[in-house]
């Protein structure tokens, strides 16, 4: 069964494809991810890598996978992201900015779930962009990643209701929306 369907192709640059499919793989009553990889650079049709994490968390419904710069990143349900390396074949979980929780108590939760319209998960900019839009305010995280560990988070909120706008960083202490 194909779940989570992710497709990766540097098309003009190479000719190379990569299918990637998200399934459950439980063990001892625990829930990882199996990642199933399709590549046309292998012989071997279909192989797994197992992705181990302290949560599982669903994927979002209706929010497909985005490919940028050899990775595909999943938006979780509970506003982290799988990001999978399409080159090295490795796979990991970039966490939810924090600053994007201090405005959930402020102007109403972010409906994080299976099925959102009020968060999106995209490029922008060439950026991996997070935008979470509240009642009052819009927040918008960009991730600067590589698989090194290092994960820069930018983000901005605007108001809605005025022309405000602040420059956050990762776990920022403060609003003006």
């Amino acid at each position: 069964m194909i779940a989570y369907p992710g497709l990766a192709v540097d098309y003009p640059s190479s000719d190379q494809y990569k299918l990637v499919s998200i399934s459950k793989l439980a063990e001892n009553y625990n829930l990882f991810y199996k990642l199933h990889v399709l590549s046309s650079e292998r012989s071997v049709l279909w192989h797994e890598i197992q992705l181990r994490s302290n949560t599982f968390s669903d994927f979002v419904v209706g929010s497909p996978p985005v490919y940028w710069r050899n990775f595909l990143y999943w938006f979780r349900v509970d506003g982290s992201v799988l990001a999978f390396d399409t080159k090295r074949e490795q796979a990991v979980i970039l966490d939810r900015p924090e600053f994007v929780d201090q405005f959930d108590s402020i102007y109403g939760k972010i409906l994080i779930g299976h099925d959102i319209h009020d968060i999106w998960l995209g490029v922008a900019q060439g950026l991996l962009s997070l935008v979470c839009i509240f009642k009052k305010c819009i927040v918008i995280a960009a991730y600067d990643y590589n698989m090194t560990g290092e994960n820069v988070i930018i983000g901005y909120a605007v108001s809605v209701t005025g022309c405000r706008h602040q420059k956050l960083k990762d776990g920022y202490s403060g609003s003006s929306c």
